[in-house]
């Protein structure tokens, strides 16, 4: 007896197979299936560099750098993680290398722990499908 395929699977099966579908709306399908089925990682809550360590938005006079350049690489790097940030609200951030912690209020609280667990309002979560449907998406990522 063969099982029934899962919401994700059977949209990209049939998205592959799509003969009479509108390929726009199917891309759509897939992209959002992909994106819900994935693991929450920091850098879609707050902007986050390539090491996955949170970034401090650089000040707009440059103090803290040494010189222009460096400010201006900072500036860039700190737009690029911005732009891949895909949740809405200002998230805080506690905690530092391999234990974050990233709240709003006292509504939602995101764990990232050591040992690669993901804990969403005490929950362990594994995919983005599996955070709490009040957290949101920004305008444009879906």
């Amino acid at each position: 007896m063969e099982m029934r395929q899962t919401l994700h699977d059977y949209v990209i099966e049939k998205f592959d197979n799509a003969v009479f579908y509108p390929a726009t709306v199917l891309i759509k399908i897939k992209d959002y299936a992909k994106l819900t089925n994935r693991a929450p990682k920091l850098g879609d809550f707050v902007p986050c560099g390539d090491d996955g360590n949170v970034l401090i938005e650089p000040s707009s006079d440059g103090k803290g750098f040494q010189d222009l350049g460096e400010w201006k690489d900072a500036v860039k790097k700190y737009a690029k993680a911005y732009n891949q940030v895909i949740f809405e609200g200002d998230w805080m951030v506690i905690g530092e290398r391999n234990h974050y912690t990233v709240f709003i209020d006292e509504r939602f609280v995101i764990e990232f722990l050591p040992d690669g667990n993901i804990s969403a309002n005490g929950k362990f979560v594994t995919r983005i499908e599996d955070l709490p449907k009040e957290i949101t998406f920004k305008e444009g990522v879906v």
